[in-house]
């Protein structure tokens, strides 16, 4: 309870200021110094209109702004990139999406519900959720050393280009400086397949004339993640042939496990049943990382494609069959 009006103290405390007149959302506040080991990436703009705090933190938030500020502008690749962000969204004056519990610390506060701002935790491949104490507690020494920063910053007299450089700030030691940044998509590994034997095998499979799609998408269906209990959005691969206007697998996966590594194992059950296509259409990074190796020691082509013929026909049906079973079920 204490974490929590504490949280919304501080958050207050920042609004007063009205930062949103001073600065925009590409102008970036590095916080560091605020506990042994914190750095975090904090930055002020509008969301469904609504004024807006964000905060990343931890060891990918540089990696998480990047991706926020640097999307690929594919959408469906987006919305992966989006459950792959771990950070803090503070909105103001937005009573409909306030918790019973927030309404409560609220009016212990002595505020309206307009006035209540509504802290959430973005946990990684997990859908919003009010944040614990321990991730409260971490939020208040991050905006008391953002509400510093922001006025340390006017009081030096810095002029920054925000676009190409960041302000830094250390809570503890109070010295201001700059940094460059160059916003980028996440990367993603290649995947090494070691397995000379299982290559060999594959090798000796028949070659088709199909070429196949494969794509990782999140559902509308979620699971409770087992260490936090938080819903993590289900994620579903799928392979299609275009040529034979064909579904070949579509595989629910676990958020929690290796991705590409589950990509790979059902590209080579798909081989293994059905031949070598003559290439593999990927639209996400991640698959085309994941499959990379696999496709260059098979010799078969790997395609990067930003729409597909069957898959998103397939995802699209199955997203509206699972929204009317909801409706049904409420």
């Amino acid at each position: 309870m204490e974490a929590n009006q504490n949280a919304m103290k501080a958050a207050l405390q920042l609004y007063q200021e009205k930062p949103w007149d001073l600065f925009d959302s590409t102008e970036v506040f590095e916080i560091g110094g605020y506990d042994a080991y914190g750095k975090a990436f904090c930055f002020f703009h509008e969301k469904h209109g609504k004024k807006c705090i964000t905060v990343f933190e931890g060891p990918e938030a540089f990696t998480d702004l990047s991706n926020h500020f640097k999307p690929l502008g594919i959408q469906r690749v987006d919305v992966f990139h989006y459950l792959q962000r771990e950070c803090f969204e503070i909105l103001f004056d937005v009573p409909e999406l306030l918790e019973q519990q927030e309404k409560q610390m609220g009016e212990l506060l002595g505020l309206t519900l307009r006035e209540i701002p509504a802290i959430r935790y973005f946990e990684r491949f997990c859908t919003s959720d009010i944040a614990n104490e321990m991730e409260l507690q971490h939020l208040v020494l991050i905006l008391e050393g953002l509400k510093e920063a922001m006025l340390a910053y006017l009081k030096s007299g810095m002029n920054l280009d925000f676009s190409k450089r960041r302000f830094v700030y250390h809570v503890k030691k109070k010295t201001c400086s700059s940094k460059k940044s160059g916003y980028r998509p996440k990367k993603y590994d290649v995947v090494e397949i070691d397995d000379p034997l299982l290559m060999d095998e594959l090798k000796e499979s028949q070659r088709t004339e199909e070429v196949w799609e494969i794509d990782l998408q999140p559902t509308s269906m979620s699971l409770a993640c087992e260490r936090t209990g938080r819903l993590q959005p289900v994620m579903m691969a799928a392979i299609s042939s275009p040529l034979t206007d064909q579904i070949l697998a579509a595989v629910p996966m676990a958020s929690n496990n290796d991705m590409q590594f589950q990509c790979i194992d059902l590209v080579i059950e798909a081989l293994m049943q059905r031949g070598l296509p003559q290439a593999l259409m990927v639209r996400h990074p991640l698959v085309g990382s994941a499959l990379m190796d696999l496709c260059m020691k098979l010799n078969i082509e790997l395609i990067p494609v930003e729409h597909f013929e069957m898959l998103d026909e397939f995802y699209d049906g199955m997203m509206n069959y699972f929204e009317g079973m909801n409706e049904k079920i409420c």
